[in-house]
C-alpha cells in the first residue's frame, strides 16, 4: 500500500494538509498492525496475503468468502491486472510456510468506488483459479449488524509494525475499539459516511500493508481495512469499509453471482 492505510485523501478535503505520503492506503504502502501480537493462521483461516508476482512483495490483505471467491479493498487492486498478483492462503508466515498460492481468475471493483472521496465504496471481490482447498483455509461470514461504538473488533494482517516501520513475517492481530462516527468525522472533516466505520486507539491500529484485510467482530466480517492518517494516532482512528452498508453488501453478493 502507499503511505495511507488504503485511501488517497485529497488535502483540500481536510482542514489540515494531509499529503498522500502521510496517508496509508496504496498498494505497495500497505498498512501493518501496530500494537498487536503474533497470530496463527489457524485462528484466522480466512486471512489472505495479496502479493506481487515475481517479487513476492506483500501489498494487501484479503479474506476468503467462499470456495473460490475472496474480498479485499478496491484500492488494493485498482492499479493491477489479475496476472500481476497472486494470493497466499493458509500460512501464518507471509513467506509461505504450509500454505498455498493461488492465481486470480478475475476481480471486480465496486462500480462507485471513489478514491478521491475518502475511498468511498472501497471494496472489491476476486475469484481464484481452482478452490481454496488447503489446511487452515475457511470462509468468513459477513456480519449483519454494524459494530457499535465502544465495542471491540479484531484486525489481522502483515502490515507495518509502526508508521513507515518494518513489516513482520508472522501474521499479527490487534483488538481495537470502534469509534463513534460523529467523533471520527470530527477528525476527518466530515468525510466518514455510512459506508465506513472507524476503529483504533493511540498505539493500536492497522497500518500500511493491512489494507483490505478483515475487521472482525463475533467471528464475522464487519469491515475491511481502508485508510487512515498515518497509523495509531490518538485523534485519527483507522477507517474501515462497512460490510453491513447496503451499497457494500449488495455489491459483494451480486458480484459473486458472476
Amino acid at each position: 500500500m502507499v503511505f495511507v492505510k488504503s485511501f488517497l485523501v485529497i488535502s483540500t478535503l481536510l482542514s489540515v494538509v494531509l499529503a498522500k505520503s502521510l496517508m496509508r492506503n496504496h498498494p505497495g504502502s500497505s498498512l501493518f498492525i501496530v500494537g498487536g501480537s503474533n497470530g496463527n493462521i489457524a485462528d484466522f483461516p480466512w486471512q489472505l496475503s495479496l502479493q506481487m508476482r515475481g517479487s513476492g512483495q506483500h501489498i494487501c490483505g484479503g479474506s476468503i468468502l467462499s470456495s473460490n471467491w475472496a474480498i479485499t479493498a478496491a484500492h488494493c487492486l485498482e492499479f493491477f491486472t489479475p496476472e500481476m498478483i497472486r494470493v497466499l492462503a493458509g500460512s501464518t508466515s507471509v513467506r509461505n510456510i504450509g500454505g498455498k498460492f493461488y492465481e486470480i481468475d478475475k476481480f471486480i471493483l465496486h462500480p462507485e468506488y471513489n478514491k478521491d472521496l475518502f475511498s468511498n465504496n472501497d471494496v472489491a471481490v476476486f475469484r481464484i483459479q481452482g478452490e481454496f482447498d488447503g489446511v487452515n483455509m475457511k470462509p468468513i461470514e459477513m456480519a449483519e449488524e454494524e459494530p457499535e461504538a465502544d465495542s471491540t473488533v479484531t484486525i489481522s494482517g502483515w502490515g507495518n509494525l509502526a508508521w513507515q516501520g518494518s513489516m513482520p513475517e508472522i501474521l499479527q492481530y490487534v483488538h481495537v475499539p470502534v469509534v463513534d462516527r460523529s467523533v471520527c468525522n470530527h477528525s476527518y472533516n466530515g468525510g466518514i459516511n455510512e459506508n465506513m466505520f472507524c476503529a483504533g486507539k493511540a498505539g493500536h491500529d492497522a497500518c500500511q500493508g493491512d489494507s483490505g484485510g478483515a475487521v472482525v467482530q463475533n467471528g464475522k466480517l464487519a469491515g475491511l481495512v481502508s485508510f487512515g492518517y498515518q497509523c495509531a494516532l490518538e485523534d485519527f482512528p483507522g477507517v474501515n469499509t462497512n460490510i453491513v452498508a447496503p451499497s457494500i453488501r449488495n455489491f459483494v453478493l451480486n458480484a459473486m453471482k458472476d
